[in-house]
């Protein structure tokens, strides 16, 4: 039996994997001098997007055999 994520945690880690994202890239066009602030942006909006790919793809707990296994990307 597998058991899944909740739609709405879903839906928040892609959307927020998009906002990192945009703001990322309109940090990059603005004519700061401290433009590598955009990338850090990027790099968490991409970092965002993999957690919810995993999320998706991988359930949340997965019950075989009296046997309870939780997937989680970062951690034990």
């Amino acid at each position: 039996m597998k058991i899944g994520f909740n739609k709405t945690r879903l839906n928040a880690h892609l959307i927020l994997s998009f906002v990192w994202i945009i703001i990322g890239i309109l940090n990059l066009s603005s004519k700061d001098l401290e433009n590598w602030i955009g990338y850090v942006f990027i790099i968490l909006g991409v970092l965002y997007l993999v957690h919810f790919l995993y999320d998706r793809k991988n359930k949340y707990l997965i019950i075989e055999n009296g046997m309870i296994t939780k997937n989680i990307l970062w951690g034990k």
